[in-house]
């Protein structure tokens, strides 16, 4: 049998984790930061406006490209230990939840058998509460007919036409829905674990069948189609526009 004691620790464990990296001083570039950020901002009203615009932009990516480089070695070691820790704690839970994962299937096979039960027990007591409200009604619209016929026969033909029409009126009447039949599962109820929700699921079997309301537009195919083919996109009900961008590099 094995046993707790048998399972040997995961091998990742043996390995040394790195260092953690001092960060580097970013006093000069949040200089740099505070000096555009709190430098009052020109609006572009011209030609020149534009151009200055645009070289405080690329100072901008210039700054950002700095920061980046002075903190990118302490992100990427920080990021190497996180995944090695990611790793050992997958190692350490990954058996825990494949047992977990077992039991909860072979759970749920048990359960999802008892509610296939009960949902078998329920249709089967609704359909006979529905067949005895079927033969009531047409229990009463029989006997509604038979008094109509005596009522002839006695020649009361006014009160037998009466009758008679009532009977074809109970006869034709929608059946009234029989009342919800709740049968309960012998399926435990433990605290701790969440009852069973039933979720019901659906699959397409005929797409041509749905209705346009339950139906969406592929937007990701329109926005590949449109990018490729502009204004003359041709598909009816969708409207192409520009939108601009611009790139922007350090010096």
């Amino acid at each position: 049998m094995t046993t707790l004691a048998t399972i040997p620790v995961p091998a990742i464990f043996t390995q040394e984790l790195p260092a953690l990296v001092a960060l580097p001083s970013v006093d000069g570039i949040w200089a740099q930061i505070a000096s555009v950020v709190s430098a009052p901002l020109a609006r572009v009203t011209d030609a020149a406006g534009c151009e200055a615009a645009y070289h405080m932009l690329r100072e901008i990516k210039t700054i950002e490209k700095a920061a980046e480089e002075c903190l990118d070695y302490a992100i990427s070691e920080a990021h190497r230990r996180h995944k090695m820790l990611t790793s050992r704690r997958a190692a350490l839970l990954d058996p825990l939840r494949k047992r977990f994962a077992e039991i909860e299937v072979d759970a749920r096979r048990w359960t999802d058998e008892q509610l296939r039960i009960e949902l078998a027990r329920q249709r089967a007591a609704e359909e006979a509460a529905r067949k005895a409200e079927e033969d009531r009604q047409k229990a009463e619209a029989a006997e509604l007919e038979r008094q109509a016929a005596a009522l002839a026969a006695a020649g009361k033909a006014q009160e037998a036409e009466a009758v008679f029409a009532e009977a074809i009126e109970v006869a034709a009447a929608p059946l009234a829905p029989p009342p919800p039949v709740r049968i309960q599962t012998e399926i435990p109820k433990v605290t701790g674990v969440s009852k069973v929700v039933v979720t019901w699921r659906y699959r397409i079997i005929d797409a041509s069948m749905v209705p346009r309301r339950w139906l969406v537009p592929d937007e990701q195919s329109i926005a590949r189609h449109v990018k490729v083919c502009g204004a003359a996109h041709g598909i009816p009900g969708i409207e192409a526009y520009p939108e601009e961008t611009r790139r922007v590099s350090a010096y």
